[in-house]
């Protein structure tokens, strides 16, 4: 009986096993079926073939474009999977694949984004009647996005156009660079013209006044403006007043930055370890040279001093010996394998980094009011941007104002102006970034020193750390030296605009582009190693100014005709343009100063004068005559 009963539970397991096997391999093969590839074409309304077309499975990132023919395959597709086929100036579609293995897309065309204005040299086209290579992105792009830079907004939006910081200081000049570098050795920056008016930067304009940017990316769409769009050309056009009640907008943005990564260096305790086999190699090559073979890391200071013959206290004693308080953080092992007396004295122990970086608060705050009757438009915008560093000492402070209006004075004549002033305050430029910088300083600064010392090592009034080098604190370096540029930036422009008759226009314009810098610096003793000297012994100071200023006066005249499906548009124009104009001064003043109470004026008599030049700029003197027939 009880043989018939194991029998019998033998069996119910095997079945049990089959039937799970079973189910198993139904799941498979149900998933197996609903995984399959799909073949499909990509048309437009005509039949036409579309090429390169965008075919992604929703959701994922499986996907391919089209070939010359319009047709694509993909592989690995879940029967209920959704396709989406997308392609510039076209609708993106969403197809469904359940049941299909093959499927044939027509894309319809978005005549929202063929119907778009967008800027070119000096005028504005449809879209769709682009041939040249242009992008654009408009102010829905950047309202939301808290930049301190216009050309913060063109970062990884546009394809072909590259923006990046070439240093970390805030408020920097930015790098933007149209299809690749244009030249090896000579400068590769596109040409920026905001509202008809070319620049060098857009370092004073406030992003919150942008209404479009443009790029000009190749030789058709930039050549108007002959050598200088080489490099491409970055057109910004600014918000305008329209007729209507008066809007008042306001924003405000609020933010964090922090630093993304230290750098990793060696912490306290692996520098002691370091610094310590360090000095055992060394001691034991110099013993060699002696010819002393009896020599080893057992000895202990005193012995190592006494075979060299090196006396204690002197630069050379620091290269063989080592500082008792280090055993207080290493292992069993180092301590074992050296003789020493104990010293319970625990050393100041750093992270230059942590204390070097912060976390730095950016602000920025923007009102416009604009509005305008049938007649007459207006804009008038104020903009406050407040940016620290994160690294310490270093910040970006931009008051930027803006006012924009036009009027119709009748049927023929119309007339505006353009007013933008900016004043940029920017500290620590040019002492955290780049070679020999405060920042290399704190990479490779001592990670230990003296009690109570801290990070104030090698400057008044403490001495620095006798095992390590004689780098001053560079946190106190940051904050305690002066550096701060003052920069005013003023663009005005103004025109008329006749229209004699019906779509043909004839505009008159002058602007002006001016620019004022007033720095200083002053580097006090007690930041060097020579801080027991004396106040202003050690101390250095200087000041520089610019003064430049361009002028541009411009007659345009422009038919644009549109008749049946057709149409017809001249431009021709005269520009007469002078930049550089100005001057620029540098002056330096050298130790010793008779104290450092007086930061910003110096008396060549009596400190010791190092530069004093005045530079007058060489002028730029450009006729332009210049048209286009489309």
């Amino acid at each position: 009986m009880k043989d018939s009963e194991n029998k019998l539970s033998g069996s119910m397991h095997s079945f049990k096993r089959m039937l799970s096997f079973g189910i198993l391999m139904v799941i498979a093969m149900t998933l197996f079926a609903q995984v399959k590839n799909v073949s499909g074409v990509v048309l437009d309304k005509k039949g036409e073939s579309i090429i390169g077309a965008s075919v992604l499975v929703k959701g994922t990132t499986n996907g391919t474009i089209t070939d010359f023919d319009g047709n694509f395959v993909l592989r690995n597709v879940a029967d209920n999977a959704i396709l989406q086929i997308s392609f510039v100036g076209y609708q993106t579609s969403d197809v469904s694949v359940k049941g299909q293995n093959n499927i044939k897309v027509v894309l319809s065309e978005d005549t929202e984004t063929l119907d778009e204005v967008v800027v070119i040299g000096y005028g504005s086209v449809k879209k769709s009647t682009l041939t040249g290579a242009v992008a654009k992105m408009d102010s829905k792009a950047i309202e939301d996005r808290p930049l301190a830079r216009a050309e913060n907004a063109l970062q990884g939006q546009l394809a072909g156009v590259t923006v990046r910081n070439t240093t970390g200081e805030p408020g920097a000049d930015m790098q933007i660079r149209v299809r690749g570098a244009a030249s090896v050795n000579a400068n590769s920056d596109p040409l920026y013209v905001v509202d008809g008016v070319p620049m060098n930067t857009l370092s004073g304009l406030n992003p919150s006044d942008i209404a479009s940017i443009e790029v000009l990316k190749d030789a058709a769409s930039a050549a108007i403006y002959g050598s200088r769009g080489s490099n491409g050309v970055v057109l910004v056009s600014t918000k305008q007043g329209k007729s209507g009640k008066a809007k008042v907008a306001f924003n405000a943005s609020f933010g964090v930055q922090t630093l993304e990564k230290k750098m990793d260096v060696l912490n306290a305790t692996e520098w002691m370890e370091f610094k310590l086999r360090w000095n055992d190699a060394n001691y034991l090559q110099e013993a060699k040279k002696l010819g002393l073979t009896s020599a080893s890391i057992k000895d202990d200071n005193a012995t190592r001093l006494s075979n060299l013959g090196i006396q204690a206290g002197t630069a050379n004693s620091y290269l063989v010996v080592f500082d008792e308080r280090w055993f207080n953080y290493l292992g069993d092992d180092m301590r074992n394998a050296h003789t020493y007396t104990p010293n319970p004295e625990q050393l100041s122990l750093l992270d230059w980094q942590d204390e070097f970086f912060r976390n730095s608060i950016v602000q920025d705050y923007s009102l416009n009011v604009s509005g305008g009757t049938e007649n007459t438009s207006y804009l008038f915008s104020g903009g406050y941007m407040n940016q620290a560093g994160i690294v310490t000492g270093t910040g970006y402070e931009r008051f930027s104002f803006r006012a924009n209006i036009e009027s119709k004075i009748n049927k023929y004549l119309t007339i505006g102006m353009n007013m933008a002033p900016t004043y940029i305050v920017q500290d620590g430029s040019g002492q955290a970034n780049g070679k020999d910088s405060q920042v290399h300083q704190a990479l490779y600064a001592t990670p230990v020193s003296e009690p109570g010392v801290g990070y104030m090592t090698n400057v008044d009034p403490n001495p620095y750390y006798l095992w390590a080098g004689s780098t001053s604190s560079p946190v106190y370096n940051m904050e305690k030296n002066i550096k701060q540029n003052r920069m005013m930036r003023l663009v005005g422009n103004a025109f008329v605009r006749i229209t004699p008759f019906k779509d043909f226009r004839v505009e008159l314009s002058a602007s002006a582009n001016y620019y004022d810098l007033d720095g200083n610096d002053y580097k006090y003793t007690s930041t060097t190693g020579s801080w027991a000297q004396g106040e202003g012994q050690n101390s250095s100071g200087g000041h520089n100014t610019e003064r430049k200023w361009s002028t541009l006066l411009q007659a345009l005249a422009n038919y644009d005709h549109v008749f049946g499906n057709h149409g017809i548009s001249v431009i021709a124009g005269f520009s007469s343009e002078q930049s550089n104009l100005g001057f620029s001064t540098a002056q330096s003043f050298n130790k010793p100063f008779p104290n450092d109470a007086i930061t910003g004026s110096f008396d060549g008599s009596k400190v010791t004068a190092g530069t004093n030049t005045v530079t007058e700029k060489t002028a730029n003197k450009l006729l332009s005559v210049f048209g286009r027939l489309r």
